[in-house]
This record gives structure tokens, sequence and C-alpha cells, in this order.
């Protein structure tokens, strides 16, 4: 855990750490070498300052990277917190990268670590040299922007002839010379899995298979490490969604202008390479999982299911999805599935389908009990009053953050307009412009989103529910749950329930299942399959009411 460096306020005592660097051994040696003529420049500055030097640091490699001895000794000095500044003589002293200049200065700014570089008048101590920092950031910026442009236009221009773009080489062919070559043992796996979901398997059914018959995905680098993995219900949907397979070179564009498209763009070209499968089996597949897609319910508006977003595995903690089976043409039986299990298979997870309909009554008897008992009313006005309370805090918290941002945008925005106008080369650059817009974006922003933190603020504070209308809004609980549509039910119980938890063992009839309530109440309930809900709903209330002279109190 990185320590950051807090400066002794009373003293203004600033200890400073010295680097300098040479390329080659060579040019350390000598009687005065140019190791020791940055030193001494170095030392003599911290003197003129009255800072106190923790340790001078020596390096005789090269400055193409970050893998130095010295350079590693003082990051991990300044994760430790040891100095509160680090000076050099010359940027290229830290790096001649600037990509790992910047990695670098992001580190040093979140460890809170300022920089001084003598020969080029940087000294982040200042808030000149904090504005020149950030000038140099944006450049670096638009840089890295300018540089992606020109990828993205190489990348078009390979994939118009038919080239593979790189990236990881997809399972079924080796990358030669910017072409695919067709890989025949792994071709063979590919076209199994594409049979096998036409044939009725499904992409977890058929990940299931591949692995226990000790088949993994195809290798990759990694972090310098070459790693393959366990089959999983998407490496399968990415094999039957690729359109590789069928001869073809896509490719998917993000951004337009230099703005996030909103629905990416994707464009189809005549690979080089041969095709694994034909394009009639790939497009009835397809088919099939477009039709089990719209079977899903991937929006939560579109499921028949109350509880979706508040069932939680109380195995591995992951969130439950939807499920389903089929009992006649016209009939389902819903329930939640863990999300873990229905991605990778029954080995990763060990959790039950919860069955919908039960759990939903279930939950519906508690409402009811909840709205039939005045002592819980009551705990529930009071923990409601104090979340509310605590969310206003939180919300003006936030918009003090938004406006000090707002001033320190603006205040960088004139900093840039008079450099700008100090300096005729920056002033013939033609992305000034640019960058001065992005500026006022910023600024239009965070105007809008403290305005809109604003109302939320008022809103809240002039709500206050009374104890009558929540006492109201409870009792009609009931009659509200069989008069609303399926988005009124789902925000009825929102206001009251945080989570789910649901705990039972596949080919188990028992388990638990753990509700927690809006605030701090909770209860733990022993599961029993096929059981009334009504019969697990007993004595619900005296449970949870006994809980307030124990040390679980449910509601602060």
């Amino acid at each position: 855990m990185a320590k950051k460096k807090v400066t002794n306020i009373e003293s203004e005592k600033i200890t400073a750490a010295i680097y300098c660097r040479v390329s080659t051994y060579e040019q350390a040696q000598g009687e005065f070498s140019s190791l020791d003529a940055q030193e001494s420049i170095l030392t003599d500055y911290c003197k003129t300052k009255g800072w106190e030097v923790y340790k001078i640091y020596r390096d005789t490699k090269s400055g193409k990277s970050l893998n130095r001895d010295e350079i590693q000794n003082l990051l991990n000095d300044a994760e430790d917190g040891k100095f509160d500044v680090i000076l050099a003589t010359k940027l290229d002293r830290l790096s001649r990268s600037l990509r790992d200049f910047f990695e670098l200065d992001d580190r040093l700014i979140k460890l809170g670590i300022d920089m001084v570089i003598t020969s080029q008048n940087i000294d982040t101590t200042t808030s000149a040299g904090k504005m020149q920092r950030n000038m140099m950031l944006i450049f670096a910026e638009f840089e890295r922007e300018v540089i992606g442009e020109r990828t993205r236009e190489k990348l078009y221009s390979q994939a118009q002839k038919g080239y593979w773009g790189g990236g990881h080489t997809p399972l079924g062919y080796d990358a030669i010379q910017k072409k695919l070559v067709l890989n025949d043992e792994e071709a063979k796996i590919v076209r199994r899995i594409f049979n096998l979901y036409q044939e009725g398997k499904s992409s977890l059914e058929i990940a299931e298979m591949l692995n226990r018959e000790g088949y993994k995905t195809k290798e990759r680098k990694s972090k310098s490490k070459v790693v393959s993995n366990l089959y999983n219900k998407d490496s399968v949907l990415r094999v039957l969604r690729n359109k590789t397979y069928i001869g073809k070179i896509t490719l998917t564009a993000k951004k337009l202008n230099g703005k996030m498209l909103t629905t990416p763009i994707e464009e189809e070209f005549k690979g080089l390479h041969d095709p694994i499968i034909d394009s009639k089996l790939f497009d009835l597949v397809n088919a099939q999982l477009d039709k089990a897609k719209t079977n899903k319910f991937s929006e939560y508006k579109n499921s028949p299911l109350l509880l979706l977003q508040k069932m939680i595995c109380g195995f591995c903690g992951s969130a439950m999805t939807t499920t389903f089976t089929t009992k006649s043409q016209d009939k389902r039986i819903y329930g939640y599935k863990c999300s873990t299990k229905n991605k990778k298979g029954s080995a990763h997870c060990e959790c039950k389908d919860a069955p919908a309909k039960a759990l939903e009554e279930f939950l519906i008897q508690l409402m009811i009990e909840i709205g039939s008992t005045k002592e819980i009313i009551e705990l529930v006005y009071e923990q409601v009053q104090m979340n509310d309370d605590s969310a206003i805090q939180a919300k003006k918290t936030h918009l003090a953050e938004l406006k000090r941002n707002l001033s320190s945008v603006s205040t960088e925005a004139k900093n840039c307009i008079k450099l700008f106008a100090k300096n005729e080369e920056f002033g013939e650059i033609e992305t000034v412009k640019e960058i001065l817009t992005e500026f006022e974006d910023k600024k239009k922003s965070i105007t809008i989103e403290i305005t809109a933190l604003e109302k939320e603020i008022i809103d809240l504070s002039e709500k206050g529910e009374s104890r009558e209308a929540m006492e109201d809004l409870l009792t009609k609980v009931p009659n509200l749950l069989k008069t609303l549509g399926k988005e009124g039910q789902r925000q009825l119980i929102s206001f009251l329930v945080n989570e789910i938890k649901w705990k039972v063992r596949s080919g188990e009839k028992e388990g638990e299942i753990e509700i927690s309530f809006r605030g701090d109440g909770r209860i733990n309930k022993k599961w029993v399959n096929n059981v009334n809900p009504s019969d697990l709903v007993s004595s619900f209330s005296l449970d949870w009411l006994r809980e307030q002279d124990s040390n679980l109190q449910p509601f602060g």
C-alpha cells in the first residue's frame, strides 16, 4: 500500500531526492564525471531552497525505459513516503520516453510528490510549475490521440487488403507476416463447437465438455507470460460470433473524430485467409444465438422477475440472473441463477437455482407483515430519515468538490491563454483552439452536474416523509402489489429491500436466505423447498423486533 508523503507544514521542512543519470559506465568515470556535475548542480539548488537531501540516486543505464535499478529504488522510496520532491537536471535524465515519463509523473502526482527539473524551469512545488506540467500533459494526450488515429488508419488500410490487424490470434489460426494461416488441430475444435451448438448444446454445456476433455483456450501473451484458460460460456460465444471463421476481417470503430460513439461502427472486409466454417452454418448458428438472447431478458425492465439486481449468490457473491425451464410450449418456470455458475458452469459455484415464484411470494408476505406492524413502521421511518440526512450530507460534500474543480478548470484555462499569448511557438499550433474548447466543455459539464446536484439536495431536503405518510404507504402495500405493474412493484420492493442473499446448495432441499432491509435491518431464515411461503413468514415480525434488544440492532 502506497504511503503518501505528508510534509511537516509547521516547520515547512521539505525533503528532496536527487536523481542523476548517464547512459554508459564510462561517462560515470573520471575525476569529475557528468554524474558529479549533475549532483553538484542539484545539491546547490537544494541549499538555496533550504531543502534537506534524503538520498542521491546515481544511474548508469540508458533512459529508454524505466527498467533501471536506481529509478526503481527511487520509486519504492517514494511509495514509502521518504521525501517530498524529486530533482533532476533534465527531463531525459528521468526518461527518454515521453510515455514512460508521463507514467512516472502520474505515479508521483498520486503520491503527492513534486518534481523539479532545474535546466528546464519546471518546478511543481509552485502553482506556475503545476500549470506548466498540466500543459505538457494536455499536449501529451493530444499526441496520443494523433498516434491512435494514425494507427487506426493503418489498421483500416491493412484490413481493406485482407491482412490480419494484430491482437489475439483467433483459435484455429496462426498469425504469420500479418496473414492468418490455418492451424488444422485448432480448426477441428472450432468446427466441433459450431456443430455441437447446432445440435442443441448450450454454450455452457460445450464449455464444460471441452474442459472435461482437457482442452484450453488458445495461448496468448499476458504481461510477458504465455497463458491459456479453461473454457467458459463467454469464450465459446466469442468463437460462435467470430466472423473470422467465414473468411472475414472485421474492424470496430469506437470513436469518430475523437468522440466516443454510443454504438460502435463495425466494418467487414474479405480476408486473405481460408475460412473454417461454411457461411450457411455460421448464419444458422448465429440465428439460434439471437433467438436465445431475446429469451434471456438481458434488459432488467423486460424481465418478468421482481428481484433482479437484489438477488446475490450466498456462496460466491455474484449477482443472480434470469433462468427458466420450459414446461410446455406456452409456459415457462422462472428462477434466479448465479451468474458465475451461468457463465462458467457448476464446477465454479455450488449455488442452486432459486425458484422465482416461491421466493417472490415469500417476500410479498414479508412486506405484508411489515405493513401490518406499527412498531416496524416506526423503525422504518426513523431509518429512512437517517438515510436521507446522510445522503444530503454526502451530496453537499460532492457539490463542494465540484465547485472546487470548476474553479480549478477556469484557472487553468486562463493560464493557458496567457501562456499562448506570451509564447509565439504555442500560438502557431493548430490544436490550441481544440485544447481551449476542451476546457470549455469541461466547465459546461461540471456546471451541469452542479445544477443537477443542487436540485437533488433541495428535493431531498423538502421531501421529509411524515410518519403518517409512511404508515399510509406501508399499510397499502398488499393492495399496491396487486394493482401495480412490474416496474411499480419493483420500486415498492426496492423501497424496503437492499439485497437478498440466497444460500442453498445444488442437490439439497434446505438452505438459508438472508434479507437485508433498507438501513441495517437483516433477517436470516431457513429455506425449505416446496414449503408454503406463509409458513416461512410466521413470527417474522417478532424475530425482527426482538433483535432491538440484542447487538444486531437493525435500524441504528
